[in-house]
């Protein structure tokens, strides 16, 4: 396996640049590692503390949030990098410039003399050395989780067997940390820490209206409440129409009766996103003693016949949050046009049909039988096509012997449905982030009276999307932080980082922990007293305002009231934290000694703004 660059080396030269180098086996990097130029005949500059490129991977829930926090981050101040006397050192390797370091000399003067003023907690707390945190497009919670193990180039690691679906890959050898928006699972290799700093919800979602010049209620839109066990059988297949009925025999006490007539379309989201895997976990889908995942073709949905499972297509796939996906283009080719033979087949023949009983012998039998347009009703096959079949109906005359016409019924011209796209908004059925329904649905914005964005553009201002209820629950701030009435399926949104332990998985970086570390930027309590020069402000209430934006819920201690405070809460205990690998680094008096010094003065262990867990338990490695 090739890789661009060690992890080791990367964080020694301490320079990573996004789009500066393509890899000769094919793997163009947008935060690719260079090393430092040195002049022929020169020895090595010294290093003391280059800044380093912070890169996470992952999730797409949390891409923008994370861009935006680390942007406060970006933006803190940090140590002079500049060196105001030309006649000194000017550090080209963004080390913190000495206002005490001799003039350049030659490569013995540079190597030896050079001195760099190391920042203090009083006047840089926040990003001594100047690190720059950057986010790699989405591919999804796992994916990025995958990425770390990949990382390093230790003998026996993860990085010399990558692969996805039993195909090798390259692995992007710069990986600091992943962003996921699901928890850890038992199969995830141990040594890695999970360091909860938002909270989520998730829930079912459905279009209530659609149309192109007003609104048109869809079949769902009276229907806002499911519970847990619904949800199970929109899946399973068990309630295949919007009539429903759903829950009529749960602890609610109330019977819903649902909506009007028309197939449930279901969609899923991609396999390997935290919110299909946090949602898969919660609804738990099992029907006839098998287990099915969300996104499964074996799951009877979609089907011709409902009766009939050998028909069905599995769920529609499509990215996460995106309802602009929710199209004809995107379900399973033979839900697209009519392509079940056997209702084809009996469709032929029968494009011209009198009315029953009015096959005249004689011109006295068609003045006599006459009937109406009531009597010619579509064959029960219809029901077999997922989208049913339109009957067109008219008056059928035939001519008389004498040159007069003869009305003697009616005929019925029975065609296939072909599904549009404002057709299957209608009558889909999906599941949504609640942060991400939250921030691009524009809720308590004025963008709530403009064309609706909830997912991507809408084709017309008519077009509504909603989240529903579970078991009577709303998805709200105070129940989804976990209030008086909690919502049933909620979330941590996390990141991850190794923390050692496992010897085949190279251990984060100090400046990554000063990030996203428990003792780190997003989580020690000092955000809370820490003013951002430039604003006035704590940088605690613009981290919580950086979440709060993108339609998430910062942690506190208020969230066991479902509300959000500048109170710190207990994060919890680990057996490999984060000062086990900043210990004796220069970043040891930003992480370690500070949360020290903030029990030294009355502080309390282990407190700050997030939530840890670890995969240590696990077993593999």
């Amino acid at each position: 396996m090739q890789t661009l660059m060690t992890t080791g080396s990367r964080k020694q030269a301490g320079l990573l640049r996004r789009g500066l180098l393509a890899s000769a086996i094919g793997l163009t990097s947008v935060g690719s590692a260079v090393a430092f130029a040195v002049p022929a005949g020169a020895t090595d500059p010294a290093i003391s503390q280059p800044n380093h490129m912070i890169v996470g991977a992952g999730s797409a829930t949390t891409y923008d949030m994370m861009v935006k926090l680390g942007t406060l981050f970006n933006a803190a101040p940090t140590c002079d990098l500049y060196q105001p006397d030309t006649t000194k050192v000017q550090p080209l390797d963004f080390t913190c410039a000495s206002i005490a370091n001799p003039t350049q000399n030659g490569n013995a003067g540079q190597s030896s003399g050079r001195y760099v003023v190391a920042p203090t907690v009083a006047n840089v707390p926040v990003n001594p050395f100047g690190d720059v945190a950057v986010q790699e497009p989405p591919v999804g919670s796992s994916t990025g989780i995958k990425m770390v193990n990949d990382q390093g180039t230790v003998a026996g690691g993860h990085w010399s067997g990558a692969n996805s679906n039993g195909s090798y890959v390259n692995v992007a050898n710069f990986i600091d940390y992943a962003r996921s928006s699901r928890n850890y699972k038992s199969t995830d290799y141990k040594g890695l820490n999970l360091v909860a700093y938002a909270k989520d919800g998730i829930s079912w979602s459905h279009f209530t209206s659609t149309g192109a010049t007003k609104t048109v209620a869809t079949p769902s839109a009276a229907v806002s409440d499911m519970t847990q066990t619904d949800i199970q059988n929109v899946f399973n297949g068990v309630i295949t129409n919007w009539a429903g009925p759903f829950h009529s025999t749960d602890s609610l006490g109330t019977h819903n009766t649902g909506g009007t007539s028309a197939p449930i379309i279901v969609f899923s989201a991609q396999v390997g996103s935290g919110t299909w895997d946090t949602f898969s976990g919660w609804v738990g889908s099992t029907a006839g003693g098998k287990t099915y995942k969300l996104s499964d073709s074996s799951n009877p949905v979609n089907c011709y016949d409902t009766q009939d499972v050998t028909t069905c297509q599995g769920p529609a796939v499509i990215l996460e949050n995106e309802t602009t996906s929710i199209k004809v283009q995107n379900l399973p080719a033979a839900l697209q046009t009519p392509t079940n033979s056997a209702v084809k087949a009996h469709f032929t023949g029968l494009t011209d049909v009198p009315a029953a009983g009015l096959v005249p012998a004689t011109e006295s039998a068609l003045s006599s039988e006459a009937t109406t347009a009531a009597a010619i009703v579509a064959p029960a096959v219809c029901s077999q096509w997922i989208w049913g079949c339109t009957v067109t109906k008219t008056v059928n005359k035939i001519p008389h012997v004498n040159g007069k016409v003869t009305t003697y019924g009616y005929k019925g011209v029975f065609n296939l449905n072909v599904p549009s796209d404002e057709v299957v908004k209608a009558d889909s059925f999906f599941y949504f982030s609640v942060g991400k329904y939250n921030y691009q649905c524009g809720i308590g914005t004025a963008l709530k009276s403009l064309i609706s964005t909830c997912g991507g553009s809408q084709p017309t201002k008519y077009y509504t999307y909603a989240l529903g209820n579970i078991a009577g629950v709303t998805p709200s701030k105070t129940n989804v932080l976990g209030g008086s009435s909690p919502f049933a399926s909620v979330r941590l949104l996390y990141n991850y980082y190794s923390n050692g332990s496992n010897s085949l998985i190279p251990a984060a970086s100090p400046a990554t922990l000063n990030f996203i570390g428990e003792q780190g930027f997003l989580c020690r309590p000092q955000t809370n007293t820490d003013i951002d020069p430039t604003t006035g402000a704590t940088y605690l209430s613009e981290i919580q305002a950086a979440i709060s934006v993108e339609g998430f819920y910062p942690l506190s201690g208020g969230a066991a009231s479902g509300t959000v405070n500048t109170t710190p809460l207990a994060m919890g205990t680990l057996t490999h934290p984060a000062s086990t690998v900043t210990a004796g680094t220069a970043y040891a008096p930003f992480t370690n000694e500070r949360m020290a010094a903030f029990v030294g003065a009355g502080g309390t262990a282990d407190t700050g703004y997030c939530l840890v867990s670890s995969t240590d338990g696990n077993s593999s490695s």
